[in-house]
């Protein structure tokens, strides 16, 4: 192989003055603009019936510019008090629920407003995607939380301490227990 020749002032000048490198204009599509969806949680005696709305990144190639049937599905799992037929209900009041793979963080907050004791939300690592979640976060229940709803960047597989790390230890969860006996 041969050793690449150093550009000469000139040449550089010449290269950059014909742009050969530049795209033009409208070579990359526009970014495209958040979209929204709404999802009803049922009036229960606990609390009232609410609408979460969710923001969605206009486009992203984890597909997290969807909101999927399965994140609606587990949501009226966990809200809806029965679900309707044939889905099993799921109470989360009191316990830690972990997403995996969020999106939009649909379970999450449906977990959270039921009254899970800590939620942990997690996508793949990608600011825009972290970022979109904690703003779902936030738009739902303002800011900071009154609740325990975290977000953390997690990529399948990898070490799961720092998740790990965000759960009450055994005796912080006797002592939620026996506090929740009490009242």
């Amino acid at each position: 192989e041969k050793p690449h020749r150093k550009m000469s002032g000139d040449e550089q000048q010449e290269d950059t003055a014909f742009g050969l490198f530049e795209e033009p204009e409208d070579y990359f599509e526009p970014e495209k603009p958040f979209t929204f969806e709404s999802y009803a949680c049922v009036e229960r005696p606990s609390r009232p019936a609410k609408s979460i709305q969710v923001r969605l990144v206009g486009s992203h190639p984890l597909w997290a510019h969807h909101l999927w049937n399965a994140a609606k599905v587990v949501s009226d799992m966990m809200d809806q008090q029965p679900p309707p037929a044939p889905m099993v209900p799921l109470d989360v009041a009191g316990k830690t629920v972990l997403e995996l793979g969020a999106g939009a963080a649909l379970p999450s907050l449906v977990a959270a407003y039921n009254g899970a004791a800590l939620v942990v939300t997690t996508d793949y690592p990608d600011d825009d995607l972290l970022e979109n979640i904690r703003f779902n976060i936030t738009a739902t229940f303002g800011s900071p939380p009154s609740h325990k709803a975290l977000c953390r960047g997690y990529i399948w597989g990898a070490d799961p301490s720092e998740l790990l790390s965000l759960l009450p230890t055994p005796e912080e969860k006797e002592e939620k227990e026996e506090e929740a006996k009490s009242h």
